[in-house]
């Protein structure tokens, strides 16, 4: 990080007591500010008892939000510290540095690191470091068990600076041995599978000349390929997000929204919302705690280990509050405006236009969006300007990086990744999956022009940028791994939420259709809608049945299929508890009466009158075939979206890792309530009893 550039802030903020800091003590404050209670310098766990008292100089900084922490590790492999080596004076320093075990069977190395906290050059027990006036450098301690030790051991390294033949300072770093596997799920939000047989420019592509995306290809080769995955019902960002991490169907897990969840209008009439927070995870008739993974990790009754890290970082910063909780079960909680004190702030970028894209400086998208007769009508004119909003949405090059950092210096043994700008540019210019709906525009060598059978406002490159984008950061992510020497004994799985749809120019106003049908407008408490799921709250259940039975009735002629189609598929609750529609049949799983992939026991059949938690819609609509709804034909409704029902619920599932078989498994879907289970078969956790998921047998070498 500039870490001068970051003091003088600090110091412009605090006056009173920057002025006074060193850049050693700058350190600690910054992370106390995270809620980080550090103990005494000289007298916390991180340091060594044989540290010279006298003539010390504070040199060595730990980079860390839980110092003193055992790391932990596999016999046989490696975890990794970082050391910050710091030097307050107003001339060069030179600082050896010397890395001793503590334990017999552990060794220990030191590195220098890259910016991302990546080990360079050639790791050695010792070495030489100058450091410049008012200068940081930072190191990378590796810390290995030998093959074969128990469970549960552990081991310790010492590393001391010295300077002029002095020591002058030191840091202790711990390791614990566990059997269990690192864990890494890194989530491409809005991507259809379907992207993984595409060429960089869009069109079908089976014998891999021109990749998309050419590193989740050769990840293929090494990992179990659930090639007929399934996003759950909604096919939203937060339901899926939270089935993968909790092993529960949405209906289980209270999760049937995105960002907010109705609760009921207040005394003036003004509806009440509630954000995503811990609380929503409930399940069952009274309401019990639903368990993640991230609970399994750290609980020693369900085969977890306190001193198991957990992470999650999001480019959707609200993803990570259904996550918090006092007792702190994930350690790091990161999004753009949230991380660690040794991660960058997230830098201004071009939306449509990432890193990777090789024409960012002449295509139209992004920021060459002129001449105005050269572009197409987006949903959002400035959407290029996102980017310039990075704490709202970081772009994936800055989520995949902050997230190396983390691992080199904190080493979490269950991560969880989300890339977003997949999804965030699909919604701005429509998905480009589907070549077939796509025709050549006037300029034969470009993408920009090229004109969708949906709608004139879809771009399929920047969709295609995007998509090449997080391919990359994929390959970034693997290699470091690979580097790290901890790849081939960890789980890491590539996975997605929901894909993408593009959508017709012409939505469809539920409102006009409800009240076409003589049902007066405000029979209807709220319907909200995003694209293609509209939940619709009504003031009398007596509405519910004509409600449902209006845009059951509705017809529109689709001009791409050239036929008249029924758009609507509406679920009331008896529908959404055994996920049978009376009109198309089975759309969602179902155990039971009470035990439904979109039926909540605890919002339906506990209600309260105070407001004090979300309820549950009473008819949920589906919107089919490219259309979705708006309550205003004067909205400007996105391009593209996702929520229903059919091909949008095609994801990638990829994993790979010790006991997992790899290949291509079609036999069954793959859903992601399935992934827990299987950690938990994988990782001898037990399975949680809100989990619906399966476990996916087939990919098990066991």
């Amino acid at each position: 990080m500039n870490f001068k550039k970051t003091l003088g802030l600090f110091k412009t903020a605090l006056p009173a007591l920057g002025a006074r800091l060193t850049r050693r003590q700058f350190v600690k404050a910054l992370a106390a500010s995270l809620g980080v209670l550090l103990l005494p310098w000289r007298r916390s766990p991180f340091r060594s008892e044989a540290r010279a008292e006298k003539g010390s100089v504070d040199c060595l900084s730990p980079i860390t939000i839980r110092p003193g922490r055992p790391h932990l590790v596999r016999a046989g492999s490696v975890t990794t510290f970082v050391v910050a080596v710091t030097n307050d004076t107003q001339s060069s320093r030179t600082v050896s540095l010397v890395a001793q075990s503590q334990t017999p069977g552990w060794t220990v190395d030191l590195s220098r690191a890259d910016r991302l906290f990546q080990a360079t050059g050639t790791a050695a027990a010792s070495m030489q470091v100058t450091v410049a006036a008012g200068g940081i450098e930072y190191l990378v301690v590796s810390l290995r068990p030998y093959a074969g030790m128990a469970e549960g051991s552990e081991g310790s390294a010492v590393v001391r600076a010295y300077i002029q033949q002095q020591p002058v300072d030191d840091v202790l770093v711990r390791g614990k041995v566990t059997s269990r596997a690192n864990v890494y799920l890194f989530a491409i939000d809005g991507l259809n599978r379907k992207y993984l047989a595409l060429s960089r420019k869009g069109e079908e592509d089976p014998n891999h000349r021109n990749p998309l995306m050419p590193n989740l290809l050769r990840f293929c080769q090494d990992a179990a390929v659930l090639s007929k995955a399934r996003s759950h019902l909604p096919s939203y960002t937060d339901p899926n997000h939270v089935s993968y991490l909790t092993g529960s169907w949405p209906g289980t897990s209270g999760v049937y929204a995105v960002k907010e969840f109705y609760c009921g209008r207040d005394a003036d009439g003004n509806p009440v919302k509630m954000a995503p927070s811990r609380d929503i995870l409930r399940w069952g008739p009274s309401g019990e705690r639903v368990v993640s993974i991230f609970d399994l990790a750290k609980d020693p009754a369900m085969g977890g280990d306190p001193d198991a890290c957990n992470a999650l970082i999001t480019g959707k910063p609200w993803l990570w509050g259904y996550f918090r909780e006092e007792s702190n079960v994930v350690d790091i909680l990161a999004s753009g405006s949230r991380f660690p004190f040794y991660v960058d702030p997230p830098p201004s970028y071009v939306m449509g236009d990432p890193p990777s894209d090789s024409n960012a400086a002449t295509d139209r998208d992004g920021i060459n969006v002129t001449p105005p007769e050269q572009f197409h009508a987006l949903h959002d004119p400035f959407w290029g300007t996102l980017g310039e909003r990075p704490s709202d949405h970081p772009d994936d090059r800055w989520i995949v990086e902050s997230a190396l950092k983390i691992i080199a210096a904190e080493d979490p043994l269950v991560f969880y990744i989300v890339a977003a700008c997949v999804d965030i540019v699909g919604h701005h210019v429509g998905a480009a999956d589907k070549p077939g709906l796509w025709q050549p525009g006037q300029s034969p060598d470009a993408l920009w022009d090229d004109l969708n059978a949906y709608t004139y406002r879809a771009n399929r490159e920047p969709m295609l940028d995007a998509v090449y984008e997080a391919d990359t950061c994929f390959g970034i992510f693997v290699n470091a791994l690979k580097a790290r020497q901890t790849y081939s004994n960890s789980i890491l799985a590539c996975i997605s939420d929901h894909g993408m749809r593009t959508y017709f120019d012409q939505p469809l106003n539920y409102y006009s259709i409800i009240t076409g049908a003589g049902i007066p407008q405000d029979a209807i408490e709220l319907a909200a809608c995003r694209g293609e799921l509209i939940h619709i709250f009504v003031k009398d259940p007596s509405y519910v049945a004509p409600v449902q039975q209006a845009l059951r009735n509705y017809t529109v002629y689709h001009p791409v299929w050239q036929k008249e189609v029924h758009p609507f598929v509406v679920l009331n609750q008896e529908e959404m508890a055994t996920g049978v529609d009376a009109v198309v049949g089975r759309v969602a799983a179902s155990k039971g009466p009470k035990r439904s992939e979109l039926y909540s026991e605890w919002y339906i059949d506990h209600p309260v009158e105070d407001n004090s938690k979300p309820r549950w819609p009473d008819l949920l609509v589906f919107l089919a075939g490219g259309y979705q709804g708006v309550s205003n034909l004067g909205e400007n409704p996105p391009v593209g979206g996702h929520g229903g029902v059919g091909p949008v619920q095609d994801i990638l599932y990829l994993i790979r890792g010790p006991g997992i078989r790899k290949g291509v498994y079609s036999a069954n879907p793959a859903f992601p309530a399935d992934l827990l289970p299987t950690l938990c078969r994988l990782l001898d956790w037990q399975v949680p009893a809100n989990a619906d998921g399966r476990v996916l047998g087939e990919i098990l070498a066991r």
